[in-house]
């Protein structure tokens, strides 16, 4: 559904169509998050927010035996509940739609990342296949390995100069889903790797 010009909840799927169109079904991979993602950004801070608001709720509501002293508790516990409510509520949505709208399109010709940072924006970021010189994969972390997690980054040949790359974060099966991108890229990497062993002409 579109509610805005920048919160598209269908984008993904005729971002995808489209490009199956162009490339076919097996010559696509659309990359999300990994699950483990929406835990630890989500879930657990969620859970964190509600034990707070709790603990801001029976202090509040705690009779101290004088009425004055009561009403600052209960105003106090007031606007620290609406505090981590607002700060904790607009970062666990930040969250929320990094994990169901970012999402990253990998097809023989190029690779599309689309990240939806709120209600109002969303950016997009495009690199054709045959400027990409590495993809590299970071999954080496305690963490990482436990969840079978990592990131996966896109270097293209401007790296050097302040560049242009897309960095992917909270990927499910990282070493997996490199293989297949580096599968479907192969021909420009190749490319690349045979230029760099030219011989240098002086």
């Amino acid at each position: 559904m579109k509610f805005l010009a920048n919160f598209d909840t269908e984008l993904e799927t005729r971002v995808v169509q489209k490009y199956i169109e162009l490339y076919g079904k097996d010559n696509i991979l659309c990359i999300h998050r990994a699950k483990i993602f929406w835990v630890f950004k989500c879930l657990l801070p969620g859970i964190a927010m509600l034990a707070l608001l709790l603990v801001a709720i029976l202090i509040g509501s705690r009779d101290s035996g004088d009425e004055t002293l009561n009403g600052i508790k209960s105003l106090l516990s007031f606007i620290f509940g609406a505090i981590v409510i607002f700060v904790g509520g607009v970062k666990l949505l930040k969250k929320y739609f990094d994990y169901k709208m970012d999402f990253c399109v990998v097809t023989p010709q190029e690779v599309v990342a689309y990240n939806q940072t709120g209600l109002l924006n969303r950016s997009s970021r495009t690199i054709d296949a045959d400027k990409i010189k590495t993809v590299t994969d970071d999954g080496a972390g305690f963490l990482q390995s436990l969840f079978n997690y990592g990131g996966i980054t896109f270097l293209s040949e401007w790296d050097q100069a302040g560049g242009w790359d897309i960095r992917l974060y909270y990927v499910q099966d990282v070493n997996t889903t490199k293989n297949i991108v580096r599968n479907l890229i192969e021909p420009h990497l190749q490319k690349h790797s045979l230029k760099q062993h030219e011989p240098q002409n002086h």
